[in-house]
């Protein structure tokens, strides 16, 4: 992608998010919360509406939205500038995160890139929601996050860009959004100028006790997610063993022994990694919740006040459809602020909470019902931690102690006692919850806790950093000021690990925000996914599907085309709770591809298969197999290739000539 490109369709996004900042300023009374708000209301509402009626893959936003938006802010520009702090806050995590999609946009097998593409890729369709599982058609797309990928989604089907460049750009105005609400809390609270920025360097590159503190210290040349990521990792070093004997830590379990894995992804470490997941979405509902508890904390009044319970109700319902995981550390925040507010007598939060929350709830019940029909839903509840699978208190010490600096320092804080004792309890609170209650999903064993900690650490860690750091740096002693100052430095040290590994790294894909020259690179690759591009939709079929991460259907999601069976394991542990139609498609396509189907062609119809691909892993034996399955399926499929010229070796694809038309 161009780098004037890039710049337009940024400079479109901004304009569209500033323009329904100003329409929501009108209604809230609050700048910021309608900078931050706004967008999440008006993708609410679109969420909503198309579970009744699609709006189509193209629907013309920009040719009518454009004009409005551009005459709406010259109209109001004396209200951007007077609140450009914002804007600037914004463009710091923007253009931040958007500088790592820019180096590293590759969205290849690591972690969960290309589910998350898929997700994307579901929602540009433009029809009635629930979507077609591209992955799995013609199942639906109902599952226990998505909302930011129909977010990023619409930055495709209004921008007209590919599935790529939504996800980067999605990406990057979530992280921008992160540090607008952060920074705008900050500013709320405390009126030293750098404050804000002290916070938003913090959360962009800063790390957690582990990664910044005496083990960062002792590793020699570590990757950045063991020294940002993991509690519990197994490593030989003689430093790490001293280390783990003198707090009583585990590193070399005997052999019938795991070590509990207790993960903890950074908001820093998530826009390193560059993997458009839903945690992403839980920061930026506690920005906002943030944001909200530090209005109140100022003495709102009127509509701003109301509006501000408003939305924070409203983040727990909206939790439940973009990172679900998050929303029983959501729900115990909201109720410490309402009971806050009750004990100082101030009952107004009532109505408008219970209006937000059940508004919200209303807008996304379409998405709730469908989700909870699936099976999936039983394979998860909350239940209490049992005693051996509590974290070691120096593990956790270790973890924590940036954040709980900050906690001790604001016993010195002098100012707003109260709020200083209700953020101090409702930390310390959530922490507990955080290590005697989990979340038990599918995984187990060593792994129990895996995703609870992985999820809910985070999430804790940068509310404390947020909401404690504007508290302690509006604190009349020096002693509480400084010695927070000096806290949130030592957590940016962090940092300086990022810039080394952004500056070491090679880039052999910069700009190519498509995210598919890890595999294009390669020109016959390139051909197959231009060449699926170009053509209608429908279903293509790939060899090779295996429970792990692979490269099978990868060529047709960057292709544009639905997949027969996507990757096994996400649909038929994390997805499907193990429908048997999973296990049957894979093993269909073995058979398929091994010459032990019956009749191929007549099965290829009846699934309503258009795309038959033939790649250089299906070239074996002399590539014997092609004129074999060839000859079967020819009277219906028409063989396109875009490598070989003979029996011997051919890469390309069959497609059926003559595809009836779909009953409606």
């Amino acid at each position: 992608m161009t780098l004037v490109l890039l710049t337009l369709v940024s400079l479109l996004i901004w304009v569209h998010l500033a323009a329904v900042a100003l329409l929501a300023r009108s209604v809230v009374g609050s700048y910021a919360m309608a900078r931050i708000g706004g967008g999440l209301a008006v993708m609410l509402g679109l969420f909503c509406l198309e579970h009744f009626v699609g709006l189509g893959a193209r629907p013309p936003v920009v040719i009518l939205t454009a004009p409005l938006c551009l005459w709406l802010i010259w109209r109001q520009r004396a209200v951007l500038q007077e609140h450009r702090q914002v804007e600037v806050m914004f463009a710091l995590g923007f253009f931040y995160c958007l500088a790592w999609r820019c180096a590293f946009p590759d969205i290849d097998l690591e972690a969960e890139r290309i589910p998350d593409l898929v997700f994307i890729q579901d929602y540009m369709t433009g029809g009635k929601l629930p979507a077609m599982d591209r992955w799995l058609p013609p199942f639906d797309v109902s599952f226990y996050y998505g909302f930011q990928h129909y977010a990023a989604a619409w930055i495709a089907r209004g921008l007209g860009v590919d599935s790529g460049v939504a996800y980067h750009l999605g990406f990057s105005v979530l992280v921008g959004l992160v540090t607008a609400a952060a920074g705008s809390a900050v500013r709320v609270i405390c009126a030293w100028k750098p404050a804000p920025y002290l916070v938003i360097l913090a959360l962009l590159v800063g790390g957690n006790g582990i990664s910044v503190g005496l083990p960062a210290l002792l590793q020699k040349g570590p990757e950045l997610f063991q020294s940002s990521r993991f509690l519990g990792f197994h490593v030989g070093d003689h430093e790490w063993n001293a280390l783990g004997r003198a707090i009583g830590w585990t590193f070399n379990p005997g052999p019938d022994e795991l070590a509990p894995e207790f993960p903890m992804d950074a908001f820093s470490y998530l826009i390193y990694i560059g993997e458009y997941h839903p945690p992403l979405f839980g920061f930026l509902l506690l920005g906002l919740s943030a944001l909200v508890i530090a209005t109140l904390e100022r003495g709102s009044q009127g509509r701003e006040r109301s509006w501000a319970f408003a939305l924070l109700a409203a983040t727990v319902p909206v939790a439940l459809i973009g990172n679900v995981w998050v929303a029983p550390l959501q729900a115990i925040l909201v109720v410490c602020v309402c009971a806050y507010r009750s004990s100082r007598r101030e009952f107004d939060w009532v109505g408008p909470t219970l209006a937000g929350g059940l508004g919200a709830a209303g807008l996304c019940a379409p998405h709730l019902i469908a989700f909870a029909s699936q099976p999936i839903t039983q394979q998860s509840s909350l239940k209490l931690t049992s005693l051996a699978e509590r974290t070691p208190i120096g593990q956790w010490v270790l973890m924590f102690w940036p954040v709980l600096l900050l906690l001790v320092l604001g016993i010195w804080s002098r100012r707003r006692p109260g709020f200083t004792l209700f953020l101090t309890v409702t930390w310390a609170l959530l922490l507990i919850f955080a290590d005697v209650v989990f979340n038990d999903d599918l995984l187990g064993g060593t792994w129990n806790r895996y995703n609870s900690t992985l999820k809910w650490w985070p999430w804790i860690y940068a509310g404390m950093i947020i909401t404690l750091a504007a508290n302690n740096l509006d604190s009349p002693s020096r002693f509480c000021r400084w010695g927070t100052v000096l806290g949130l430095i030592t957590m940016s040290l962090y940092g300086g690990r990022l810039a080394h590994a952004f500056v070491v790294r090679e880039k052999p894909s910069a700009f190519k925000l498509s995210g598919h020259h890890w595999i294009t690179q390669h020109q016959v690759n390139n051909n197959v996914v231009r060449a699926l591009a170009s053509r209608p939709d429908g279903i293509a079929l790939e060899s090779g599907p295996v429970r792990e991460n692979s490269e099978h259907s990868v060529l047709t999601l960057f292709g544009g085309k639905q997949a027969y069976l996507g990757w096994v394991a996400h649909q038929d542990v994390f997805w499907r709770d193990g429908h048997p139609e999973i296990e049957r498609r894979r093993r269909e396509i073995e058979a398929f591809y091994s010459n032990r189907m019956p009749d191929p062609l007549d099965w290829l119809v009846r699934r309503d298969i258009r795309y038959v691909l033939w790649l250089q892993r299906d070239n074996g034996d002399s590539n014997r197999l092609y004129r074999i399955l060839g000859d079967k399926i020819a009277s219906e499929y028409e063989w396109y290739g875009v490598l070989g010229e003979d029996d011997g070796w051919r890469i390309g694809f069959w497609e059926r000539k003559v595809v009836p038309a779909r009953r409606e």
